[in-house]
């Protein structure tokens, strides 16, 4: 995320801490329990991130929450994260009006996150 100049630009506005998004299940089980990537934003930066279980993770101003098969639609760019919310597909435990008043900056998100390869265990 950091180098991508696009998210850098896109987040400069983003002053509202960190987001957990957060994967319900996966396919094949590999995790008991649900996943939680956890990313300290602020200002088009990404100051820390961490993978855990959903109950380790640290609190976060934002919890998007999403089946695995939706994440991977969102990673394959077949949904954007506003969409999701819009559709009930993503849920957010936060403030949905300044989600979507940076619904550009998530997207930028979602597009460096999606240009490192990525292998699904389902694939």
């Amino acid at each position: 995320m950091n180098a991508s100049a696009e998210y850098r630009a896109a987040g400069a506005d983003w002053v509202h801490g960190a987001v957990t998004l957060l994967i319900r299940t996966l396919p094949d089980r590999t995790a008991p329990e649900p996943l939680a990537i956890w990313l300290d934003l602020a200002r088009g930066a990404c100051r820390d991130a961490r993978v855990s279980p959903a109950a380790a993770a640290p609190p976060a101003a934002f919890v998007l929450a999403a089946e695995y098969v939706e994440w991977k639609r969102i990673l394959r760019r077949e949904m954007t994260p506003a969409a999701g919310l819009l559709t009930g597909r993503l849920a957010v435990t936060g403030s949905l009006a300044i989600l979507l008043r940076h619904a550009r900056s998530a997207d930028a998100l979602v597009g460096a996150i999606a240009d490192v390869p990525t292998w699904f265990p389902d694939d």
